[in-house]
């Protein structure tokens, strides 16, 4: 039977390292690799290391029975500042 994803959760790991600011707008966006350019959904960092994407539509990420299939996660990482941070110098690790 064919599964339809719906929502997906994500979690920030090594937090000591990172922080949802050093994605432009805390944002990340999904995208079905068989069609890498039209985002499908996204999912947005508040205060925590804890996001859960927007409701993707349904057919616009089904895996087919006994198959498989990929989603593209992408975000912009947050430009370098020596004033404002997060990343304040070349080689800060993510």
């Amino acid at each position: 039977e064919e599964i339809d994803i719906e929502r997906v959760a994500f979690e920030l790991a090594g937090t000591a390292s990172n922080t949802p600011l050093d994605l432009v707008n805390n944002t990340l966006r999904l995208y079905d690799s068989a069609n890498p350019t039209v985002s499908i959904g996204s999912a947005a960092f508040s205060t925590s290391d804890y996001a859960t994407s927007t409701i993707i539509a349904t057919g616009d990420f089904r895996i087919p029975n006994g198959g498989t299939k990929t989603m593209l996660v992408k975000g912009d990482i947050a430009g370098i500042s020596h004033t404002v941070g997060p990343l304040q110098a070349s080689g800060d690790l993510l």
